[in-house]
């Protein structure tokens, strides 16, 4: 589960307990305040305070980010 925590950022947890889910987390980014998360085929799109995010998730142990488009306002 991709969960947008503001500024906790991005938090990906394991759903398969949904009574205990917090204490399953896999991996966060606190580095993106999200707004907005779009998996779709091992990817993820991220809408961020400061751009656009695309990251791989194909292996949840090693999530890594391939491409940011920075907005500056």
């Amino acid at each position: 589960m991709f969960v947008c925590d503001g500024i906790k950022g991005l938090i990906v947890y394991d759903a398969s307990d949904i009574s205990n889910i917090e204490a399953h987390e896999i991996a966060s980014f606190g580095n993106i305040k999200a707004y907005d998360v779009i998996p779709f085929n091992d990817h993820l799109f991220i809408i961020g305070e400061d751009g656009f995010y695309q990251y791989d998730y194909s292996d949840l142990n090693s999530i890594k980010e391939i491409s940011r488009i920075p907005v500056v306002r």
